[in-house]
């Protein structure tokens, strides 16, 4: 970050991991220039830089498109699925640093109610891992996912309890 003087007018330009975020100049005096970078600075995060009002839909065209590349055809169409149908109409209005971990939990109690046990638990994982893509693409500071998946309840195995059930399996083998 600097302030400089470029021949009857200054400059200020402000950076943030070797990376320019922010240049202006023409202003008339220090003080004008010094109170642009402070505007700045105020629109920054704590630790992270420049983060602008991203949306949900933002980060669901990105996530989608990007992701395309990384995962198999299958579990992108699943993705797809989840986002367009269950995560998007849920997230849709909100921008993404105001979501909070309490509207991950109602949106979870939602869907417990809709869907089964795994694929509730599928709709929450494609949730955290784009927001987690949202922090490492610098779109948030930090995750508010902090909720815990739903327990799948095992179903019991019943096709071999009794020793009868083995018999009669072996018997139509052997009559085959």
């Amino acid at each position: 970050m600097g302030i400089f003087r470029e021949n009857n007018t200054w400059r200020v330009q402000v950076y943030h991991r070797k990376r320019r975020i922010a240049s202006q100049s023409g202003f008339k005096t220090k003080a004008e220039a010094r109170h642009w970078q402070r505007q700045i600075l105020n629109t920054q995060r704590p630790g992270v830089g420049f983060v602008a009002d991203y949306k949900f839909d933002d980060l669901a065209d990105r996530f989608v498109t990007n992701n395309k590349a990384s995962v198999r055809f299958e579990t992108w169409v699943r993705y797809s699925v989840d986002i367009e149908r269950r995560i998007k109409p849920y997230f849709r209005y909100y921008k993404l640093k105001d979501i909070r971990p309490f509207h991950i939990e109602e949106f979870k109690a939602k869907i417990q109610m809709e869907l089964g046990a795994k694929s509730a638990n599928n709709c929450l994982h494609t949730l955290r891992l784009m927001l987690n893509k949202a922090v490492l693409w610098e779109m948030l500071a930090h995750s508010p996912y902090k909720t815990a998946s739903i327990k799948v309840m095992k179903k019991p195995y019943e096709w071999w309890d009794k020793p009868e059930y083995i018999d009669r399996f072996l018997d139509e083998a052997k009559a085959r």
